[in-house]
């Protein structure tokens, strides 16, 4: 999947610096990552996607400003974690929330091994 698949335009073609941070932060971090940590990605982006198409902009948003904020450095699960717990999921928002707690809790056992 190339980098141009990540970008989600929210229906609006305005250049704005959320957008270029976020497409910055998606450059970086996309380029250097290995097949597990890709596969989370493409998991944030589905929600992502999904959002947008489902309207909820301000979600949508506030997620790409919480990744991209350099002064909170958020973990990416806990973002859509809480960002997915305030809003009402569609059967796909469910599995991928879903799938993100998994990541969540192969990280705690990760953590003990």
């Amino acid at each position: 999947m190339s980098l141009n698949n990540f970008i989600i335009n929210n229906g609006s073609s305005e250049k704005s610096y959320l957008n270029y941070a976020y497409r910055s932060l998606l450059m970086s971090t996309i380029t250097t990552l290995d097949d597990k940590t890709f596969e989370r990605w493409e998991t944030y982006h589905s929600i992502i996607d999904e959002l947008s198409k489902q309207g909820y902009e301000k979600e949508y948003k506030e997620i790409k400003y919480r990744l991209t904020d350099d002064a909170t450095d958020e973990n990416p699960n806990d973002v859509f974690i809480d960002v997915l717990s305030r809003i009402e999921l569609s059967p796909l928002l469910v599995f991928l929330q879903r799938r993100i707690e998994m990541y969540i809790d192969d990280e705690l056992i990760s953590r003990f091994l």
